[in-house]
């Protein structure tokens, strides 16, 4: 590394350094870009984030963005699945017991609607864990948000015994 001396006409005497440059310099910089970028693509796909979760107190914050159940909620059972794709896609279930005066709001709720059973499709339990509706949906009213039908609640009145899902794919 030197310097040179640039004349001109405007300037005169100025030094300025040899700019020297190598392709194997470059090197380590590209490799850190491109696994930067490769760790960026890794994360953004959902491979960190993805899997399998049962019965985790996480699973209701990435459910309802909620750090816990609401008053009159109990979790019996939970199970979380989201895929390794860089879009979100996700399956959900929820076992719960509801007290009384909850039950009462949701089925009353303005913004849920209960599904007549004329429209109630039937139940896809494949992928559901066992504890989802064992014994089916008979004795189950169904109930879905007027703004996100692929959120099903089936509701047992008598047993107070409620059962949610819900998948994005």
């Amino acid at each position: 590394w030197g310097t040179s001396l640039v004349k001109s006409s405007r300037f005169s005497m100025i030094q300025v350094p040899n700019m020297k440059w190598h392709w194997s310099e470059a090197i380590p910089k590209c490799f850190r870009l491109i696994l930067i970028c490769g760790l960026l693509t890794f994360h953004g796909c959902g491979y960190v984030s993805s899997g399998t979760w049962v019965d985790d107190d996480r699973i209701w914050v990435w459910a309802f963005d909620e750090l816990s159940p609401p008053d009159g909620v109990k979790v019996n059972h939970s199970h979380y699945w989201r895929s390794p794709h860089f879009t979100t896609e996700y399956i959900w279930y929820f076992d719960l017991t509801l007290d009384q005066a909850y039950a009462e709001r949701l089925t009353n709720h303005e913004q849920f609607r209960r599904v007549p059973p004329k429209e109630q499709a039937d139940v896809e339990t494949g992928g559901a864990p066992s504890w989802f509706l064992p014994d089916g949906p008979s004795g189950f009213d169904v109930y879905t948000p007027i703004k996100d039908p692929a959120f099903k609640i089936y509701f047992n009145p008598k047993s107070m015994q409620a059962y949610w899902t819900k998948s994005q794919l």
